[in-house]
C-alpha cells in the first residue's frame, strides 16, 4: 500500500503543503525532546527538521526497497535503533 500511495498517488500543492505543515508540527515536538536531552545543537529547529526528514527518508527506503534478507519490520526497527543510539550517544 505504501508503494502504491508513494509512487502512484497524485501530489497536489495542497497535499504537499499539508505534509510540510505536519513536518513543522512534529519538529516543534522534537525540539522539546532534543533540548531536554541536551542534543538540540546551535539551531534546535533545524536539527529537529533534519532529524525528521532523515528518519522519513530511511523509513521510505526500507519500506519501498526492503534490504535483502531482512523484513520491513526488522529494517524499520533498525532505523529506530540507529537513531536512538545516535541520540543517546550525543546526550552523554
Amino acid at each position: 500500500m505504501h508503494r502504491l500511495l508513494y509512487e502512484q498517488a497524485p501530489r497536489t500543492p495542497a497535499s504537499t503543503a499539508r505534509l510540510r505543515q505536519f513536518e513543522q508540527l512534529l519538529a516543534g515536538e522534537v525540539v522539546f525532546h532534543l533540548s531536554r536531552l541536551g542534543v538540540a545543537g546551535a539551531d534546535p529547529a533545524l536539527t529537529a527538521l533534519l532529524l525528521i526528514q532523515a528518519v522519513e527518508a530511511q523509513i521510505h527506503g526500507v519500506v519501498l526497497e526492503p534490504i535483502d534478507g531482512h523484513t520491513i519490520e526488522s529494517s524499520v526497527g533498525a532505523v529506530i535503533e540507529f537513531w536512538t543510539r545516535a541520540l543517546a550517544a550525543q546526550a552523554t
